[in-house]
């Protein structure tokens, strides 16, 4: 059995797959940390799935040096396995990384495009929602044409409490965009405004060189900004584990 982890910046997801990596046979696909930087909430749910059986544990991290020396020592002891830890390339199946520096690039973000690339097998665009929301665009040759970083919903909205407490609301539902009549509404609808407009400009930027590219979106509010595209796009939630086979075969 193999361990694929993505440690991400507000949650871990985890899943357990068999030795061919096409079934999964357990999973979690939100750990949340709270303030545990160190993860001892996942060990405890790896305790009662994979001591004794596992032969390879793949990782993304982005949580930093303390978790990726806990994780290993958690393996050795438990395991007697030492995790295989995903690094950013200049290259790796089929995809060339546009980055002078590849280590100033997340893993998790070289990861999803792999995985999308592998998926399409063309030209793909990926939007990450989650904490941060990145968009990048690789070409039909495999070639990425670059990205761009922004704020995500709920860094957006906490910008805004950060500030003053009368403006820490609850984001509202985007159902009908319109101009809000409430400090709570208005604020939704501005960030919605402001969300939707990031990811057509992107669109549009893409379009310019690659009209059939396909779209994928990942991340916590995936599914969510997936009902306000109005053209063809896929979700999926686990491109950073699909992307750990790829980057470790």
């Amino acid at each position: 059995m193999i361990l694929e982890l993505d440690a991400g910046n507000t949650r871990i997801k985890w899943r357990l797959v068999d030795e061919t990596g096409t079934n999964t046979l357990a999973s979690s696909n939100a750990s949340d940390l709270d303030d545990d930087s160190a993860g001892a909430g996942l060990f405890t749910q790896l305790n009662a799935h994979s001591s004794g059986i596992l032969k390879r544990v793949r990782v993304s991290n982005v949580r930093g040096e303390r978790f990726e020396e806990r994780l290993t020592d958690y393996m050795f002891e438990n395991c007697q396995l030492k995790p295989e830890f995903a690094r950013v390339q200049n290259q790796c199946q089929g995809v060339t990384n546009s980055y002078q520096n590849t280590q100033s690039m997340g893993v998790d973000r070289w990861l999803v495009m792999l995985a999308a690339y592998a998926g399409s097998g063309s030209a793909c665009c990926i939007l990450d929602c989650g904490s941060a929301m990145t968009f990048d665009w690789i070409n039909y040759e495999g070639k990425h044409m670059g990205g761009f970083i922004v704020p995500g919903l709920n860094m957006l909205q906490g910008s805004l409490a950060r500030k003053s407490s009368a403006l820490d609301v609850v984001l509202e539902d985007w159902s009908v965009p319109a101009p809000g009549k409430s400090t709570s509404a208005a604020i939704s609808q501005g960030i919605h405004a402001m969300v939707t407009g990031f990811i057509r400009q992107c669109r549009e930027l893409s379009n310019d060189k690659e009209k059939d590219a396909s779209w994928y979106l990942t991340g916590g509010d995936a599914n969510l900004i997936s009902k306000q595209l109005n053209w063809t796009h896929k979700v999926e939630n686990d491109l950073v584990l699909d992307g750990l086979r790829l980057a470790l075969p």
